[in-house]
């Protein structure tokens, strides 16, 4: 992806260290964000932390600082009635990643990293 020919700088919660505070590095993270990328599946939505505390911060970032959410629906999920629906996925969510051969998820993928791309681009000059 992107991260391996430019210098964007990525984050996942495998980046707190021990004896960090990792709700504090989290919130903190989601704030500065430019971009957040959601990969939604019924799994996504029945984490009660991701749910309650993570996905809640990710919209304030968005309606406050103007972080882009981005998200991708990787399994079948009624996603209709959440707030997710908001926002424009970066593929047909009738169509999830489980459901598609190898070489059109790495479409997809292809796709996510021209928008990322193109935001950073034009958006941050």
């Amino acid at each position: 992806m992107l991260k391996n020919i430019t210098n964007i700088n990525y984050w996942d919660d495998t980046k707190i260290k021990s004896g960090e505070e990792w709700e504090k590095e989290i919130n903190e993270t989601i704030k500065k964000a430019k971009i957040a990328i959601l990969l939604v599946s019924s799994d996504f939505f029945s984490s009660e932390y991701v749910w309650r505390k993570e996905f809640p911060e990710i919209l304030k970032a968005a309606d406050e600082g103007g972080t882009i959410i981005l998200w991708i629906p990787i399994g079948a999920c009624y996603y209709e009635i959440t707030d997710v629906a908001k926002y424009q996925a970066v593929t047909d969510p009738k169509n999830p990643l489980e459901n598609r051969k190898k070489a059109e998820q790495e479409e997809v993928y292809k796709d996510l990293t021209k928008r990322i791309h193109d935001i950073l681009t034009f958006k941050y000059l």
